[in-house]
Parts: C-alpha cells; sequence; structure tokens
C-alpha cells in the first residue's frame, strides 16, 4: 500500500487534466522513474507504435475471421530460451463471458492464443509463449492485483517475477470501478504497476480494453483517456484497444456476455493489434 500511495501523487496532475479533475489520492512522494526501453537496461518497454497514431483495424468494415482457422505450412522451431509473454487481465482478455441463459462460456479462440499463433508464425518460432494469467469477474481489477486480492495469488511485484515473463501485459479496465475508483486513482495504480515491472524486472505495456455496450461501465473511456496518458508520460508501450474496435463497423453485434466481451473475430483484431506492439519486443529479445 505505501508503494501505490507512492504513485497516486506523481501522476494526479496528469490525470487530472485528462480526465476532468477527479480528486486524486493525497500523498506526497517521489516521482516514478520513467520506463527505460532497451531490453539491455530496465525492461518494461521497448519502442512500439506511436499510441497516438491510427490502428490498422479502424479501417476495417467488419471483424475478420479468427487467427488460426488453417494450419501453418510448415511446424515453427523452438527457441532457446523460450520468450514467455503473460498477460494480467480481467474478463475480456480472459475471454470469459455469461450466456444469456446465465451459463459461463469462454471465447475460443481468445486473444492470447491468437496473439501467440501470430507471433509464432512470423518469426517461425514455436518457442514464443503467450500466457494468460486473466480471470473474470467483480473482483478481477488492477488494483486488486497489487494486492494480491483477486484470487491469482500473491500481490505485485511477486507475481511478475513468479512468472517468469520477459514481457507483461497488463490489461485491466473493466472492473475497476466498480468500487468507486475514479480515473485519477486508477492513473496511480497503473503508475504503481510502472514500478513492480521496474523492480521484477520485465518489460511492461498497457493494454486498453475494448468499449461495451451495456449501461454499467461509463468510465472506460476516461479510463482509456488515463492509460494512454500514463503510458506516455512514462515511455510505457501502449497497445489502443478502445479505438481500435469502437473504429469497427458493427462490433456491438458482436460483443458477447451482456455486451461485455469481444467474440472471438473481434478478438482476432485486438490480437492483430497486439502484434503491432509486441512483435518487436520479441524481435529485439530475440536478435533477430
Amino acid at each position: 500500500m505505501r508503494m501505490r500511495l507512492t504513485a497516486l501523487a506523481a501522476v494526479s496532475a496528469l490525470v487530472l487534466s485528462a480526465c476532468g479533475g477527479e480528486s486524486a489520492p493525497k500523498a506526497v512522494v517521489k516521482a516514478v522513474t520513467p520506463v527505460q526501453t532497451s531490453p539491455a537496461s530496465t525492461p518494461v518497454a521497448a519502442s512500439a507504435p506511436e499510441v497516438a497514431s491510427e490502428p490498422e483495424a479502424a479501417s476495417q468494415p467488419a471483424a475478420s475471421a479468427p487467427v488460426g482457422a488453417s494450419s501453418p505450412a510448415a511446424p515453427a522451431m523452438a527457441s532457446t530460451p523460450v520468450i514467455r509473454i503473460v498477460i494480467f487481465g480481467d474478463d475480456q482478455a480472459e475471454g470469459f463471458a455469461v450466456d444469456q441463459y446465465g451459463a459461463p462460456t469462454m471465447v475460443s479462440p481468445n486473444e492470447a492464443a491468437q496473439l501467440q499463433t501470430l507471433l509464432q508464425r512470423q518469426f517461425n518460432d514455436s518457442g514464443i509463449v503467450v500466457q494468460n494469467v486473466s480471470s473474470g469477474g467483480p473482483s478481477s481489477s488492477l488494483q486488486n492485483e497489487l494486492d494480491g486480492m483477486d484470487g491469482l495469488g500473491a500481490g505485485q511485484p511477486q507475481r511478475m517475477r513468479q512468472s517468469g515473463a520477459q514481457i507483461v501485459i497488463e490489461a485491466h479496465m473493466l472492473n475497476d470501478a466498480l468500487g468507486g475508483e475514479t480515473a485519477s486513482q486508477y492513473g496511480g495504480y497503473l503508475a504503481q504497476q510502472i514500478q513492480n515491472a521496474q523492480m521484477a524486472g520485465v518489460m511492461l505495456v498497457f493494454e486498453q480494453d475494448s468499449p461495451t455496450c451495456d449501461s454499467d461501465h461509463p468510465q472506460l473511456s476516461a479510463y482509456a483517456d488515463t492509460m494512454a496518458a500514463i503510458a506516455k508520460q512514462y515511455n510505457v508501450s501502449l497497445i489502443p484497444q478502445y479505438s481500435a474496435i469502437s473504429a469497427v463497423s458493427g462490433w456491438k453485434q458482436q460483443m458477447v456476455g451482456g455486451c461485455l466481451v469481444p467474440d472471438s473475430a473481434l478478438a482476432a483484431i485486438k490480437a492483430q493489434q497486439d502484434l503491432l506492439v509486441i512483435a518487436p519486443l520479441v524481435k529485439n529479445l530475440i536478435g533477430e
């Protein structure tokens, strides 16, 4: 908790400007050290596509078919050591939804599986592994992840260290307002996660959730803006899913679970957006 308060004050002024002036947590602390982009130094983020640029998916009139519908032409060779990418996220990252009858269902293939297929295909390397350590439900929030209160084990940065990841994708947005969390407070937790990644020695990437079409998540747009602002200030790579999915024609009809979770076709678009940011980091790690 002490480390979280350290980050809250450091980002309050930034987020108040970006999101309309919510009150930030009271703390007087040191500023967070900007993230290094070189994999040879403290690895939190490498160079990535400009976050303000228009995502490639924006020009698509509709969602494409899920990645992996056809088999690769030849098996990929495994790298040594394995390149491990770990996703910490919520219902959308997990692909967890509840259907109209109240039965749980999983999007398949989900975003993580499709990203792994894309990376292995691009680098012809089966040693590139995407591990999805995400969970759905109200307890799946960034704050609970930091504290180890989401049911998935230790808090941060211990969880990142234990994962064995070189790259960590942080993808919590959907449930963070359920406890009354303001955009300013959310920004503080993101800044705390940057510090955690530095301590764990991993490259950190922020990933926005896609928009939803229910009436229970009006904060998502403000959270997306906050994540973009924090990423820009601390030089953290950003996957701008909110704008990418918003630009897809008919995206609302392709949401499942009460319009909260993208279906497999939208997940394919999200995986393509992931690839734009993650592939350059992987390339640096394997020395290509």
